[in-house]
């Protein structure tokens, strides 16, 4: 069995650092525009990443009170589920000689105790904050058990399969136990993913030792220790460490289908009518399983566009790209493909690349919200305020139901400090559909602004709610 110890911890990267211990996050983000997943992504350095910083601060500390009011249903808390998206399961511990409790979904901000399972389905994600201020990430298709901490001895949980991200700062160890490595960690940030006959840890910052019965060898940031069944650990450089945790990665929304828009572009079937009806109402999963209904003859460049729009949301982007190239090999001038790719580069910190396909998408089709909305986000990564602002702006006008481009108008008023008609733009876009997690973090954010604590509240537990992760 493989060991690791960690040794070293590198700091945190930037000015302001946002830990990643609520769910409201994504919303602070947002107002950024950019992604703080990523290498040396975590900082505050830009007037507009400071401001968002300071948003996120005040959101932190609003949501850290009321959602602690609650007493935890043992002592001591393990964990708290502060995020959730699709299909996530709980079940409780049942003590020797007690009736073993089944399986059941995971609610926000539940407590966590000892001996405590929890399970993520296809396509769904969750986030856990340890009460040693730990994130977890569990990615689709992950078992993970949390097991009682022994006296003076570091907490401990087991991985049964599938990826788990951990992102720590704190000085207390826990030990994450899989059946082919152990990680005994004192803080840092890396990924630990169990397969059938291996398991990995990827580091990101930090360096550790990892051995087992039959060898030991250092792993340092930006290398991967892999252990097999009966053989010792081996080392290897990985050229891009983060592709493996893109998983975790936030894409924003750029397209607000209403049903009659999409069935103007394909055939009425009733499956895909039920699949754009769920993702308005924020319940992504379901509108991805939905899919599977649709005939093949409905197999258009336009169905895989929206195909890949919904695994992005749920961050699957290697799902999501084989649908982008197929929706542009059979319609080389998709705007909303290229609309697509073009967020995708804004998400991986691909400035240049992201401009460049978002002048293509606007260029392919000058009417398309979309475009202008993901060259909105590819503009702002260039620190073009004005320019992602009267960007935005045209794409209102070309659609003035359209939530989406609302929402991104009020997130760009806020950066430019037009507070008031962002609150504006944030309630029109609130007003047009307010079943979107988007829409509900915005206009909280808005009202924030204008110290309107009780209205901010109000719209960020309604985003919560509808998407703890957008």
């Amino acid at each position: 069995m493989l060991r690791t110890h960690l040794r070293d911890q590198a700091p945190a990267a930037g000015v302001c650092e946002i830990r990643d211990t609520a769910p409201v996050r994504d919303a602070a983000r947002s107002v950024g525009g950019r992604s703080p997943r990523g290498p040396r992504q975590h900082g505050c350095s830009s007037p507009t990443a400071a401001r968002a910083c300071r948003f996120a601060a005040t959101v932190i500390v609003l949501f850290s009170v009321s959602s602690l009011q609650a007493a935890g249903p043992c002592t001591p808390e393990i964990a708290k589920v502060v995020s959730i998206q699709g299909l996530v399961e709980l079940r409780r511990f049942a003590p020797a000689g007690s009736q073993e409790t089944g399986w059941q979904a995971a609610e926000l901000n539940v407590v966590l105790c000892a001996g405590d399972a929890v399970r993520t389905h296809e396509r769904a994600r969750a986030a856990l904050l340890l009460s040693n201020e730990t994130t977890l990430r569990l990615d689709q298709l992950t078992a993970l058990t949390l097991d009682a901490p022994e006296a003076d001895k570091a907490p401990l949980m087991d991985l049964l399969a599938g990826a788990l991200h951990v992102i720590t700062r704190t000085s207390r160890p826990f030990k994450v136990r899989t059946p082919f490595v152990n990680a005994n960690v004192e803080g840092t940030e890396f990924l630990v993913a169990v397969g059938e006959q291996s398991a990995s840890v990827s580091v990101y910052e930090g360096r550790l030792t990892a051995d087992n019965d039959r060898g030991s060898v250092a792993v340092t940031s930006g290398e991967r220790a892999i252990a097999a069944k009966d053989a010792a650990p081996r080392k290897e450089v990985v050229v891009h460490p983060r592709d493996a945790v893109q998983w975790t990665l936030y894409f924003p929304a750029i397209f607000d289908y209403s049903v009659g828009a999409a069935i103007a572009r394909a055939p009425a079937e009733p499956a895909l009518r039920e699949s754009i009806e769920l993702y308005r109402k924020g319940r992504l999963a379901e509108a991805i399983a939905s899919l599977q209904n649709v005939p093949e003859r409905l197999s258009n460049p336009q169905l895989f566009v929206y195909r890949a729009g919904l695994f992005l949301l749920v961050g699957r982007f290697d799902e999501a790209k084989p649908d982008i190239e197929r929706a542009i090999a059979l319609d080389p001038r998709n705007s909303d493909a290229y609309s697509l790719e073009a967020v995708i580069a804004v998400v991986r910190n691909d400035k240049d690349e992201a401009l460049q396909l978002a002048d293509k998408a606007v260029a392919l089709d000058p009417t398309s919200p979309a475009a202008r909305i993901s060259l909105s986000y590819a503009q702002q990564a260039h620190f073009e305020i004005e320019q992602a602002l009267a960007t935005v702006r045209k794409a209102v006008e070309l659609d003035p139901q359209n939530a989406l481009a609302w929402a991104r108008f009020a997130e760009l008023e806020m950066s430019t400090d037009n507070l008031e008609r962002a609150l504006d733009a944030a309630k029109r876009a609130t007003g047009l559909n307010p079943e979107l997690a988007k829409t509900q973090s915005v206009l909280g954010f808005a009202n924030l602004t204008r110290i309107d604590i009780n209205a901010a509240k109000q719209a960020f537990q309604k985003a919560i709610e509808l998407d703890s992760a957008d």
